[in-house]
């Protein structure tokens, strides 16, 4: 292992002339003997604008209606559900999973304040979603 001053020297050798963007990242790799350019490109994806407007029209009635209860159990739902398969993918992902597991909450926290709310919307929007079995 080489040490401080060393190390950067060594770097700047390895990969000279190589750009880096942001899902690029340096990795030691002992098999390798050094270091690797690694290449993230499976990093999460911010929902895009369009789909978030789209869920809103469906579900809140109104693609402006950001605030309706229903459409964000709609688009907390759809972040779950594909929270959800990238799990499946990185199972070590411990960071993503605790940010499902509080989308969760914050889901089930919504939906039992339309069920207070009013209850023939809470059952709609369940069978609508497919939610509970």
């Amino acid at each position: 292992m080489l040490i401080n001053g060393n190390l950067f020297k060594y770097i700047s050798q390895v990969f000279k002339n190589q750009r880096f963007t942001p899902s690029v990242f340096l990795c030691y790799s002992p098999k390798e003997g050094g270091f690797l350019r690694k290449n993230f490109t499976n990093m999460a994806v911010y929902l895009p604008k369009e789909k978030k407007q789209e869920i809103f029209k469906e579900y809140g009635g109104d693609e402006k209606n950001t605030g309706s209860t229903e459409g964000q159990v709609a688009l907390l739902s759809y972040r779950i559900k594909k929270l959800s398969e990238h799990l499946h993918k990185f199972k070590k992902d411990h960071a993503t999973r605790r940010a499902l597991l509080m989308m969760v909450g914050r889901r089930k926290r919504h939906l039992a304040y339309l069920k207070r709310k009013d209850l023939e919307g809470y059952r709609a929007l369940i069978k609508k979603l497919g939610l509970r079995g």
